[in-house]
């Protein structure tokens, strides 16, 4: 029995995709590579569109999965999307149609569309056995949650703080000097004290959002969200993109989450709303795309670099916005780089570089496993070491999974789709369960433009240290509960 009819409206078209995509994939050949390119390029930006609405509609909300398909798109398809519709990017080098033959584009594409098909239907079946009404917990246990998440929250942070600053600060030099590539490229990056202190900086990130769960005082709240601000604006004035964009979608929704009293809009309102968050959006797409032609210059990227920068699009606001997308689009590269060397010149991985990522993020600290485990940059630094650069495209979800299964690889995209709507199930009281949500999902939002090993390690690493504390400190309330009730 199906939960509603748009799930079996979702289910039909999911069907009726991929068998699409399989027929392309069986006929494609070079006499028709262009033919198909174009046709599965606008099947990906409408099947996003519907994937946005189905999910949407199915969950009732607008959820981090949902964006995670447009952050998805954006980065695995944008540019293959363009390319259908005419558009080359004005920089020779972020454009995928002069590295790879148009049957490998292709190629890409239909993968990249059967993966996000397989993950959309993983969340389906995850939302299909999820209830309909959510746990109401008791006060006095949501109490006691709050008491020690807050205490924990708040000792994490004078734990971890000083090792945070010390690694912004790091940063901040080799920026300041040599510029942003450096800053992944330098001895520093690669140093067991670096990789440490990063780490201390993602457990710093997620102890923040515990303390704003925990702690009801709103000044403390409109504090811990300017700190936020002020560290997103900080990553953007060094170069990076990914990291801020992802943290700043994660506070829009905890924001939301915390409002006690949820207020209905006129339509006007809403309208006006949405205009607002399309500015937004534009800004924020045109801004990175300026940051990336910047942001190797040396020293902090300055207003007047991203107006130089603007001056590449011509003034045509529409123009910006396509070079923007363009430019993230870039990162299908990494994919289709594998597809070259996968299994023509190496053998598929067949998990183990997700086993590794998993299971060996303390030993990899110390490089027990080389380059298929789980250093921040290690498959990346692969892909790089076979093309013989020393910069690159970086590595994708996409790519992990081609490398590990190939053209089976989207059947395991089910489990992953089911472990983001699991995760997206937060309308509860459980604070603690809020704050490891959303935790996870500043890093879930960035796999388009990484992998899953790299993402298990920030995510095991960051949460570590609070979780560890939570658990100390609410044995220890405990008990002396135990104690007192005994006493009397």
């Amino acid at each position: 029995m199906y939960r509603s009819r748009n799930k079996f409206i979702s289910d039909i078209y999911i069907v009726i995709l991929v068998l699409a995509n399989i027929v392309g994939k069986l006929f494609l050949t070079s006499s028709n590579a262009w033919m198909i390119h174009n046709f599965f390029s606008v099947i990906g930006l409408c099947n996003t569109v519907m994937l946005f609405l189905l999910s949407n509609r199915i969950q009732k909300r607008i959820t981090p999965v949902s964006i995670f398909y447009l952050s998805y798109t954006v980065f695995l398809m944008g540019q293959d999307i363009l390319l259908a519709f005419g558009f080359t990017p004005s920089v020779a080098t972020s454009s995928i149609l002069k590295i790879f033959t148009i049957e490998e584009l292709a190629n890409g594409l239909i993968f990249t569309n059967l993966l996000l098909l397989m993950i959309h239907f993983g969340t389906t079946l995850s939302a299909n056995q999820t209830k309909a009404t959510h746990d109401v917990q008791l006060s006095g246990a949501n109490d006691y949650k709050k008491k020690t998440l807050l205490q924990a929250s708040k000792f994490c942070i004078i734990v971890l703080l000083l090792p945070s600053l010390y690694y912004l600060l790091s940063l901040t030099r080799i920026a300041l000097t040599m510029g942003y590539d450096a800053m992944l490229a330098s001895s520093f990056s690669r140093s067991l004290v670096t990789i440490l202190c990063r780490y201390a900086l993602s457990g710093l990130e997620f102890a923040l959002l515990g303390l704003l769960y925990s702690c009801e005082k709103k000044n403390v709240r409109n504090i811990i969200f300017a700190g936020y601000t002020g560290l997103i604006l900080f990553y953007l004035l060094l170069g990076e993109r990914t990291i801020p964009i992802s943290l700043g979608i994660v506070l829009l929704f905890i924001r939301n989450d915390l409002k006690i009293e949820k207020k209905h809009y006129s339509l006007l309102k809403r309208v006006l709303i949405g205009i607002g968050c399309l500015i937004c959006a534009y800004l924020t797409l045109v801004a990175s795309s300026l940051i990336q032609k910047t942001r190797n210059q040396g020293g902090f990227i300055s207003i007047q670099q991203l107006f130089a920068a603007l001056s590449l699009f011509d003034g045509s606001p529409f123009q910006a916005i396509l070079e923007s997308i363009s430019i993230m689009g870039y990162s299908a590269s990494s994919l289709l780089y594998t597809m070259r060397i996968i299994p023509s010149q190496e053998s598929f991985c067949y998990g183990t570089t997700i086993l590794f990522g998993m299971t060996t993020f303390l030993p990899n600290i110390f490089g027990i496993f080389g380059s298929h485990s789980l250093g921040r940059y290690s498959l990346a630094k692969w892909l790089m070491d076979h093309l013989g650069i020393s910069y690159g495209p970086g590595f994708s979800i996409a790519a992990e999974a081609y490398i590990n299964f190939g053209w089976l690889a989207p059947l395991f995209g089910i489990l992953f789709g089911r472990i983001l709507m699991k995760l997206s199930d937060y309308q509860n009281n459980d604070i603690l369960k809020k704050t490891v949500t959303f935790s996870i999902y500043t890093v879930i939002l960035s796999l388009p433009r990484r992998y899953i090993g790299s993402a298990v390690g920030e995510i095991v690493m960051g949460l570590f240290p609070l979780l560890f504390l939570y658990y100390i400190i609410g044995s220890r309330m405990q008990s002396r509960k135990k104690i007192i009730t005994n006493g009397r």
